[in-house]
């Protein structure tokens, strides 16, 4: 644990794309023993039902309880470009790097630890698109479509030079009040802040 934590700072910013083969194409061009254990999966409620996530296994024989080559996956993720991942999760054999989440370390429960012993799972983001106005699965209350897009964890610059810093990255959970004696619940993550008058804040669900 203490090695993962003295590893946080160096997560590398390199660029990715808005799908699980940029990550393939990453990890292959360097690690040709890696192989893909797991990509899309239908009616998954995660990444990897959106297409964006990757299950990375290594060599020929059985992930076990982890190994070298494995390490070495999650290790090349995390140093060039665990900035800007949605999710890296190894801890197995080897592993000397923290879990992300967001771009940032994140300590799993005990369990989702150990169902990734064996596999690295790395996912990217969402990469933006129209988002409607009304509820959908974010309120847009512009009366308008909003395009929505999003800056990588701690990449928003502050604001008029000493200004609020960007909150992107940011988690927010909360509830809507859709009237009737309705509530709906929302949640989501910042991805840019507005700071010009009547501009309004956007988040990625």
């Amino acid at each position: 644990a203490a090695m993962k934590s003295a590893q946080a700072a160096s997560a590398g910013a390199g660029a990715v794309g808005g799908a699980w083969g940029s990550l393939w194409q990453l990890v292959k061009s360097q690690i040709p023993s890696a192989r893909i254990n797991s990509t899309f999966r239908a009616g998954d409620p995660g990444y990897h039902g959106k297409g964006k996530a990757i299950d990375f296994g290594f060599g020929s024989g059985p992930g076990g309880a982890g190994s070298a080559g494995l390490a070495s996956i999650n290790r090349l993720l995390h140093d060039q470009v665990g900035r800007n991942l949605a999710e890296l999760i190894y801890d197995g054999i080897g592993d000397d790097r923290p879990d992300l989440k967001n771009g940032r370390p994140l300590t799993y429960s005990a369990s989702t630890q150990a169902q990734h012993r064996n596999h690295v799972h790395a996912a990217v983001y969402d990469q933006g698109g129209p988002l409607e106005p009304g509820y959908t699965l974010a309120f847009n209350g512009t009366g308008q479509r909003e395009w929505v897009s999003r800056e990588m964890p701690g990449s928003g610059s502050s604001s008029g030079g000493g200004g609020a810093p960007s909150m992107a990255g940011l988690r927010i959970v909360g509830t809507l009040d859709l009237g009737g004696g309705l509530e709906g619940r929302i949640e989501g993550v910042v991805v840019s802040t507005l700071t010009a008058a009547g501009d309004r804040g956007r988040f990625n669900p």
